[in-house]
C-alpha cells in the first residue's frame, strides 16, 4: 500500500471539476488489494477519521472531494480479471475498481465486443461510473451503467467485504434483510417516488428492488467498490453517422421526436431504424462551433449529431430512411453531414466532443465558472422546459449554450458569465430552472451524479423525509457517518441518524 501524508504529494487527489475546494486531507491511502482496502476502513472507524473515496478525478459534483480525514484512492486496483465471450458473441468482464474505461472498451474491442452504456469520459475508471451510475450519448439506445452490472465487490465501511450477484438478495417490498458474513442487514429503502426517466439523483430504490442497485449510483457513500462483473455485448458490424442542420429548433424537435418513437419501436433492429445516439446543439451552440468548423452553416438554428448500426446490406436503405425524415422535417439536407467514410465519421465525434473545450476557453479568458445544469424532464413537458429556457436566457447579458442527450430529453444548459455579477444573476435563474423541472416531474442530476455541488437540490427533489431516509439506510452500513461525507446527504440529517 501506498501512503503519501505530505500535501504536495497528493495535490492531484485533491480536485475533480466542480471548482470545490477540499478541506484539510490528513493523508491518501492508495491500497493493492481488497485486504489494504479494509485495513484503511478499519483504521479510520477506530480512529473517527473521515473517509472519501477517490476515483480518477473525472467528475462533475465534487464526490471525491474531500473535507478533511483520509482519501482512499482506487488508483492500483487496476487489473482486469477476465473477459469471457460467449457462442452468441456476448460475454462479461470482470474488472477491478481502477481500471480506466478506455481499456475496457479496447480490450473488449479486441474480442469482438463492446461495453454498452459507453459513459463519455473515458480516462474515468469503471469505479466512478457505477458509484455514479454514468452514462453517455449511446444510453439513449443502451441505458445508464446500472443496465450492465451483473455483480459488485464492495468493502463496507466495517472492512467487511460484501459480494452481490444480480438477482440473489431483494427487499420484499420496501424492506431488506440479509445476512454477509457474521453479520445481518435490516433496513427500509427509501419509498421516495423516482422519476420515470434517465435519473442519477440519490439512492435507487424500488419496491422488490435488487440490492445491487442500492450500492449503484451511491455515490461512495455505502462503501467502496473494489470489482465488478460487467456485461457485454457484441460489437457492431458496422455504425454509420450524421450532423444534421434545421432551419428552426421547432421542426428541429418534431424530428427528434419521430425519431425516438421509431427507435422504441425498432429496439434492438439493425434493419431498421434504430438510433445509438441522438446528441443536440443549440443555435448558441453552433455559434461556438462556427469559429473552429467554419463549415458550419450560418442558417442552421440547431443540429443534431446521431448514430445507427447496420449491415452492409442494410446501410443504403437506413441512409435513405434517415434522409427522407430529414427532409420531411425541413431539415438543412444540402448542407446536413452524412459520414461516408470512416475519417468523416471521426470527425463528426471530434465535432461533437469541440464544445466543451470552447466553452472552457472562453471561461478561462473570463475568469469565471459555468452554471451548467443536468436536468431531464419527461418528454410530454419537454417542449415546455425548452420554451423556460429561451424565456429567461433569450435577449440576457450573458452567453449561453444548450446541448446534450435530447433522445432521453435531458440537456446541459450552460450559463457563462462574463464576471461576477452575471454569475450571481445565472444562479437565481438556474434555481428556477430546477424548481420548474422538479414541477414536471424531471430530476435534478440525469446523469452527473449529486455529489456535494448539488445536495441542496436533491432535497428540493425528495423532500425532507425522502433524505432522512437515505439517511438511515446510510447509518446501517456507515453508524458513524465517515464514509463520503458531504455527499449526498447533509452534515444535519448524518447526526439525526447516526
Amino acid at each position: 500500500m501506498i501512503i503519501k501524508t505530505k500535501r504536495d504529494e497528493f495535490l492531484n487527489y485533491l480536485n475533480d471539476t466542480s471548482g470545490l475546494k477540499a478541506g484539510d486531507v490528513e493523508a491518501v491511502y492508495i491500497p493493492e488489494t481488497y485486504d489494504e482496502v479494509s485495513e484503511v476502513l478499519q483504521l479510520a472507524a477506530k480512529e473517527q477519521k473521515l473517509v472519501t473515496v477517490s476515483g480518477n478525478g473525472t467528475g462533475t459534483t465534487g464526490g471525491r472531494i474531500a473535507p478533511g480525514g483520509i482519501i482512499l484512492a482506487t488508483d492500483k486496483l487496476n487489473k482486469i480479471l477476465s473477459i469471457t465471450k460467449n457462442v452468441d458473441g456476448t460475454g462479461t468482464a470482470t474488472v477491478q475498481a481502477g481500471v480506466l474505461l478506455r481499456t475496457v472498451q479496447l480490450e473488449a474491442g479486441e474480442l469482438g465486443m463492446i461495453y454498452p452504456p459507453d459513459p463519455t469520459e473515458w480516462s474515468a475508471f469503471i469505479g466512478g461510473t457505477i458509484a455514479t451510475n454514468a452514462s453517455g450519448a449511446r444510453s439513449f439506445r443502451f441505458g445508464a451503467t446500472r443496465n450492465w452490472v451483473e455483480s459488485l465487490k464492495i468493502v463496507l465501511p466495517d472492512g467487511e467485504l460484501l459480494s452481490i450477484k444480480r438477482g440473489e438478495i431483494k427487499a420484499e417490498g420496501y424492506e431488506f434483510n440479509f445476512s454477509s458474513g457474521s453479520k445481518n442487514y435490516r433496513f427500509s429503502a427509501p419509498d421516495y417516488p423516482m422519476p420515470d426517466i434517465k435519473n442519477a439523483a440519490g439512492f435507487f430504490s424500488r419496491s422488490d428492488m435488487d440490492l445491487i442497485d442500492l450500492f449503484i449510483g451511491s455515490e461512495g457513500t455505502l462503501g467502496v467498490i473494489v470489482e465488478a462483473q460487467l456485461k457485454l455485448l457484441p460489437k457492431p458490424l458496422k455504425v454509420f453517422s450524421g450532423i444534421l442542420f434545421f432551419p428552426s429548433e421547432s421542426n428541429l424537435l418534431d424530428f427528434v421526436d419521430t425519431i425516438a418513437t421509431l427507435s422504441h419501436e425498432n429496439k434492438n433492429s439493425t434493419e431498421k431504424l434504430n438510433a445509438t445516439s441522438l446528441e443536440f446543439f443549440d443555435e448558441q451552440s453552433l455559434l461556438f462551433l462556427k469559429a473552429k468548423y467554419l463549415r458550419t452553416p450560418e442558417e442552421a438554428k440547431g443540429a443534431i449529431y446521431f448514430e445507427q448500426e447496420c449491415t452492409n446490406e442494410t446501410e443504403d436503405s437506413l441512409l435513405e430512411t434517415w434522409y427522407n425524415l430529414a427532409f420531411e422535417h425541413e431539415a438543412l439536407v444540402d448542407l446536413s453531414w452524412f459520414a461516408q467514410t470512416s475519417k468523416e465519421d471521426e470527425f463528426f465525434k471530434e465535432y461533437r466532443h469541440a464544445l466543451p473545450a470552447l466553452i472552457n476557453e472562453f471561461l478561462s479568458r473570463n475568469g469565471v465558472k459555468k452554471i451548467s445544469s443536468d436536468i431531464a424532464v419527461p418528454q410530454s413537458h419537454f417542449r415546455k422546459m425548452m420554451s423556460i429556457y429561451h424565456e429567461h436566457l433569450d435577449g440576457s447579458s450573458f452567453k449561453w449554450v444548450i446541448f446534450g442527450h435530447i433522445g432521453d430529453y435531458h440537456l446541459h444548459m450552460n450559463i457563462l458569465p462574463h464576471n461576477e455579477k452575471e454569475h450571481a444573476d445565472g444562479k437565481l435563474i438556474y434555481n428556477q430552472f430546477i424548481d420548474e423541472a422538479l414541477k414536471m416531474g424531471g430530476t435534478i442530476s440525469a446523469e452527473h451524479g449529486v455529489g456535494k455541488l448539488k445536495v441542496q437540490y436533491l432535497q428540493k427533489m425528495y423532500g425532507s423525509e425522502g433524505i432522512a431516509q437515505m439517511a438511515r439506510v446510510k447509518a446501517c452500513f456507515d453508524p458513524h457517518g465517515l464514509l463520503g461525507r458531504g455527499t449526498l446527504i447533509p452534515e444535519s440529517f448524518l447526526s439525526e441518524h447516526h
